[in-house]
């Protein structure tokens, strides 16, 4: 295993669990090198230093133009949603966008009835997609990184988990088969949800358990900037903890937490030239799939979620009810 993502599995503490509902959050904590400073997505977007746009008038699905415009980096994470242009996308991996630079950036489209400006520049979400959406999207992802270079990924599966998530959460049609409706359509009980949560003070990350079952590990290295995307990181597992009722140990316990951070360890393990800054590491395990992305010795970015069965779809669901 890489040393970096070694000394980011032994650097690792886990703080006190916080529980609600079937969602369990276990708080991380670490006294590693956080790395140079960044802004977030939404930052930069409120900023007004960062512009996102389609990559030409004409626009092409997989790709847009990023323009930062600012003396910081930004920071987007795999499966941020953007909304607006042509139609909504979500990231196809994480980038830490260079100072004064231009990027293009890979995306996937989560909006599949819509090709038509809305507006001309894209504009922040207060949602990143869910867990299991994302674990289907970065194993894909890094399948075609592996074979043709390119951060892409199966588009018609990405417009599949949208359509299954809608369907699990008993969401009416959308005109526009937009991930965000879905949301939207159980935005009442998601808020509640993240409520029941918050961030420490000094906390980097979280590991997230939905029905007992170990979901996904985020970590940011700042955490004022973990701080920062909280909300919208939780609003993803709060959504899928709302429409599934796999059940599995209840007993949620610090050793649970460390085996599931370990599987990284007995994963395949590449990495590539990042866009922008850093390198890019692409994890693909028995249990769980993600990406990394490192700095100058620094873990800047970490995410892993727990693998999909073949077909990447819960077995069971639940309504929500309003």
């Amino acid at each position: 295993m890489q040393p970096v993502l070694s000394e980011f599995v032994q650097g690792i503490e886990l703080g006190e669990a916080q529980t609600a509902e079937t969602l369990v959050l276990m708080p991380l904590l670490s006294a590693l090198p956080p790395g140079p400073d960044y802004l977030t997505l939404s930052e930069a977007l409120a900023a007004g230093t960062l512009t996102i746009t389609e990559l030409h008038e004409g626009g092409t699905v997989p790709k847009l133009a990023a323009v930062n415009e600012g003396a910081l980096p930004v920071l987007l994470l795999d499966g941020e949603e953007i909304i607006g242009a042509k139609q909504n996308r979500v990231l196809n991996t994480t980038i830490l966008i260079r100072e004064y630079a231009k990027t293009v950036l890979p995306v996937s489209c989560v909006e599949q009835g819509r090709w038509r400006y809305d507006t001309h520049e894209f504009h922040d979400s207060p949602n990143v997609m869910a867990p299991r959406m994302r674990a289907r999207k970065q194993r894909s992802v890094s399948e075609h990184l592996a074979h043709s270079g390119e951060r892409a990924s199966d588009q018609g599966d990405v417009w599949e988990s949208v359509a299954e998530l809608a369907a699990d959460a008993s969401a009416p049609p959308s005109p526009t088969g937009a991930m965000r409706d879905v949301y939207a359509h159980a935005e009442d009980d998601i808020t509640a949800l993240v409520r029941a949560f918050h961030p420490l003070p000094d906390q980097r990350g979280m590991l997230v358990f939905i029905q007992g079952k170990p979901a996904g590990v985020e970590y940011i290295s700042h955490a004022r900037a973990f701080a920062k995307v909280f909300d919208k990181l939780l609003r993803g597992y709060a959504l899928e903890a709302l429409i599934t009722r796999d059940k599995g140990n209840d007993d949620v316990t610090p050793a649970a937490a460390k085996t599931f951070l370990a599987a990284i360890e007995q994963s395949d393990i590449t990495s590539y030239e990042a866009i922008g800054y850093g390198v890019e590491y692409r994890i693909v395990g028995k249990t769980i799939v993600g990406s990394a992305l490192s700095l100058a010795n620094a873990m800047i970015h970490v995410s892993l979620l727990a693998a999909q069965d073949s077909t990447g779809k819960r077995r069971t669901r639940r309504e929500i009810i309003y």
